[in-house]
């Protein structure tokens, strides 16, 4: 870590998957979330599935990881209500997250009950 960060680390929020940033230095090398700490679900770790992954990705995902059934659906709701904003709130400001928003939408209600 350089000497400039010890007393203050670079932050950054919100923490969704194309807001992650470059530093001076090179790029960034981890991410710790801690903004879902309040809900404690572990489901909340399975929200990039619907993200970032299509179909085949989020079936390889949650067959490495062993996703039980309950939980995959819990991420799944999770997803919808994190993509429920960005469509509308960044149509103009930012589209690329608009449509991140509108794709984890198309991917969530796709009638993918149960994934397995």
């Amino acid at each position: 870590m350089p000497a400039s960060w010890r007393s203050r680390p670079p932050r950054h929020t919100p923490c969704w998957p194309t807001s992650f940033p470059h530093w001076p230095d090179g790029p960034c090398a981890g991410v710790i979330d801690v903004g879902d700490f309040g809900p404690a679900d572990p489901a909340l770790d399975l929200v990039c599935a619907w993200h970032l992954l299509d179909r085949e990705g989020r079936q390889v995902f949650r067959d490495r990881l062993g996703v039980p059934d309950a939980q995959w659906e819990r991420g799944r709701a999770w997803a919808l209500a994190q993509a429920l904003g960005p469509p509308w709130y960044y149509e103009r400001s930012n589209p690329a997250m608009a449509r991140l928003g509108l794709r984890t939408l198309e991917r969530v209600l796709a009638g993918e009950l149960a994934d397995a």
